[in-house]
C-alpha cells in the first residue's frame, strides 16, 4: 500500500512529497494527505495551517517571517503548478489517495494494537528477562528471540540445531574433490533474519562482538557475512544461557577471552573496561 501511495502521489500530487520525510506511513503525513488530498487543497490552506505543517519539515537556518504570508515556503507552494490538469485524472487520484490513506491509518492502528498485545505477553514470559540481559536486545528484539527459542528446552538437541534451522550456519557443497561453503537459502526467512539483526544490534554495545565483527572484517569477510559469522556465535551462547536459565553476563563473557587469550583480543577497543575490574 505505501508503494502504491507513493507511485499515485508521483502521478497526480507531488508537491506532497516535500512532506513526506522519511516513512510514508508516519501518521503525521498521512494525517496531512487527510487534509489535503491533492495539490489544489493544499493551496488553498490558510497560510498559518501551511507554516504549522511546514514546521514539522527539516529544520532551516532562519526563522520563518512574522507573516505567514510572507514565508518563501509558503509562496513556493502557492506557485508550484499541477503535473495534472485533466479533471477526471484528478478526481481519481482524489479517491485513491484517501482510500490508500485510510488504509494505510487503519494498518497502523492494528501494528499498534499488535505491539501492545506482545509487550504485555512478553511481560508475562518466564524467559523475557533472561533474553533482556542481552546486548543488544531490546524492546522489538527480546519478543523474536523469546518466539524463536520457545519454553520446550527439548526442542533442540543443541545450537548446531538452531543455526542451522535458521539458516546462520553455512550449508557446504562438496563433489569430487571440490568444497563450496554457501549461505544456507532454505530455511525461515524471518528467523534467519531475526539473528542476524540481532547480530548487528549487538555491534552498538557489546565490546567483543565488536572485535569480533572488526577482526572478520580485516580478514576479507563481507558486512554481513560477518554478521552471521557473530549470529552463529551469538546463538551458542544464547543457547547455553536458555538452557541453564542464566542471564547473560558481558563481563564473565570478557574473562573468559581473556583467560583463553583469544584471537580477537588485539581488535577489541582500547576503551574496553578491563573485566578484572
Amino acid at each position: 500500500m505505501g508503494n502504491r501511495l507513493l507511485q499515485k502521489l508521483k502521478e497526480v500530487y507531488p508537491l506532497a512529497l516535500g512532506f513526506l520525510g522519511k516513512r510514508v506511513y508516519a501518521d503525521r503525513f498521512l494525517e496531512l494527505l487527510a487534509k489535503f488530498p491533492t495539490q489544489r487543497d493544499l493551496q488553498r490552506a490558510a497560510p498559518r495551517k501551511l507554516v504549522e505543517w511546514l514546521r514539522k519539515l527539516r529544520r532551516v537556518v532562519d526563522d520563518p517571517p512574522a507573516d505567514p504570508q510572507q514565508d518563501p515556503r509558503v509562496l513556493a507552494l502557492r506557485q508550484a503548478q499541477p503535473l495534472v490538469t485533466d479533471e477526471a485524472v484528478l478526481r481519481h487520484g482524489r479517491l485513491a489517495v484517501k482510500s490508500l490513506v485510510t488504509q494505510l491509518r487503519q494498518l497502523n492502528e492494528t501494528i499498534a494494537e499488535y505491539d501492545r498485545e506482545i509487550a504485555t505477553l512478553v511481560e508475562q514470559h518466564p524467559d523475557a528477562k533472561l533474553f533482556a540481559s542481552f546486548e543488544g536486545a531490546g524492546q522489538a528484539l527480546v519478543p523474536r528471540l523469546v518466539a524463536a527459542f520457545g519454553t520446550d528446552r527439548q526442542r533442540y538437541a543443541s545450537a548446531a540445531d538452531l543455526q542451522q534451522l535458521s539458516g546462520i550456519a553455512p550449508v557446504q557443497l562438496r563433489s569430487g574433490k571440490s568444497c563450496v561453503v554457501k549461505m544456507r537459502r532454505a530455511c525461515p526467512k524471518f528467523l534467519r533474519q531475526t539473528f542476524h539483526e540481532f547480530a548487528k544490534c549487538s555491534l552498538a554495545s557489546c565490546p567483543w562482538a565488536q572485535a569480533y565483527h572488526a577482526m572478520l572484517r580485516h580478514k576479507g569477510h563481507g558486512f554481513h557475512s560477518a554478521l552471521r559469522a557473530l549470529a552463529y556465535k551469538w546463538i551458542r551462547i544464547l543457547f547455553r544461557c536458555w538452557q541453564t536459565r542464566q542471564p547473560y553476563d558481558d563481563a564473565r563473557y570478557l574473562r573468559q577471552l581473556q583467560l583463553k587469550q583469544s584471537p580477537l583480543l588485539p581488535f577489541l577497543q582500547p576503551d574496553t573496561p578491563d573485566p578484572q575490574d
